[in-house]
């Protein structure tokens, strides 16, 4: 399937990022390998998912709905 990432390979790319304060606001800085890795544009739309265990998964709305990701996959 075109765009298909296991939970197996996103495990080995991981990021830490700090998030930013703007006031009332809270920022998630996402540096640009990480944007590359995952072919996310200035502009998407992120969905978070809480895994309940302490972990999110970020969904990007554009590649859900274009069906490149399938966010339930499994290796």
């Amino acid at each position: 399937m075109v765009g298909f990432i296991s939970k197996r390979a996103m495990a080995e790319d991981r990021w830490t990022i700090t998030l930013e304060q703007d006031g009332d606001d809270l920022i998630l800085p996402l540096p640009p390998d990480f944007l590359e890795a995952n072919d996310w544009q200035t502009g998407d739309t992120i969905q978070w998912l809480d895994n309940e265990d302490g972990t999110w998964q970020l969904i990007n709305m554009r590649t859900l709905n274009d069906g490149l990701t399938n966010p339930n996959a499994t290796a």
